[in-house]
């Protein structure tokens, strides 16, 4: 599962095979940290899972790592970061 989530600041990275890497790219700018002539960089946080957690459980760690991180970093844009049931889609035929 790859991707920015639409309507919001992030972007996910979710890889079943090994190793299970959950990655998460956060939109927050910040001109006065850009080196001229370079582009911006993301945030980035990453959790190296060895616990078999569901997709799920890794999306609401990254997003209360991100949260922390945020709420310090004085972004200029507003961040969101998305709802769990948005990156993550269950199959209907699941339920």
């Amino acid at each position: 599962m790859r991707g920015k989530i639409h309507g919001t600041s992030a972007a996910y990275d979710l890889t079943s095979g090994e190793p299970r890497l959950a990655r998460m790219f956060v939109d927050c700018q910040r001109p006065d940290l850009v080196e001229p002539g370079k582009e911006m960089d993301l945030l980035r946080v990453m959790i190296d899972d060895r616990l078999q957690l569901s997709s799920k459980s890794r999306v609401r760690l990254l997003n209360a790592a991100a949260s922390q991180v945020i709420e310090f970093m004085d972004c200029k844009n507003k961040v969101t970061l998305p709802a769990v049931d948005a990156v993550v889609q269950v199959d209907p035929r699941l339920k």
